[in-house]
């Protein structure tokens, strides 16, 4: 990952290049890929071994980093996702509660982008053990996360 700007712009990763968000509006939407992973903190590095992963198998997917969650450059934003048919949602927090996803979705209302959030299940859980550990125990282990973005490919 690497730091744009002083005010911590959002960027997309694709198809084996990294563009500010402005640049790639300039890409052909159409050439982008069909899901995108939206990430924050932690789960960026997560989201982009998960890209390295899947491009291996043929299959092309977009990061974009949310830095700021406080205070993102909404057009940026817009532009880094538009012709996006699905975002997929990390986050190391309760999806539907006001984070990342909540986010997401407010940026995107009214565009058709499938929204699809991934965090942790609101329960209680008694399991400790180190933050891999938690998050497969939670479907937030690269291979699940792969298998779930894959399904979307599919509908």
């Amino acid at each position: 990952c690497e730091v744009l700007s002083q005010r911590l712009q959002p960027y997309r990763q694709g198809n084996g290049q990294t563009w500010q968000a402005l640049i790639a509006v300039a890409a052909s939407p159409s050439a982008g890929p069909n899901v995108d992973l939206v990430a924050t903190g932690f789960m960026t590095q997560k989201a982009l071994k998960i890209r390295e992963r899947l491009a291996a198998r043929g299959v092309a997917i977009g990061v974009v980093d949310v830095f700021n969650l406080r205070d993102p450059d909404e057009g940026r934003f817009r532009e880094a996702l538009r012709g996006v048919q699905t975002v997929v949602t990390l986050e190391e927090g309760f999806p539907h509660r006001g984070g990342l996803d909540t986010l997401v979705r407010t940026l995107l209302d009214g565009t058709g982008t499938r929204i699809k959030p991934r965090g942790f299940a609101e329960r209680y859980t008694f399991e400790i053990g180190p933050r891999e550990f938690l998050h497969a125990a939670n479907g937030l282990d690269e291979a699940s996360l792969e298998a779930f973005i894959l399904r979307p490919l599919a509908t």
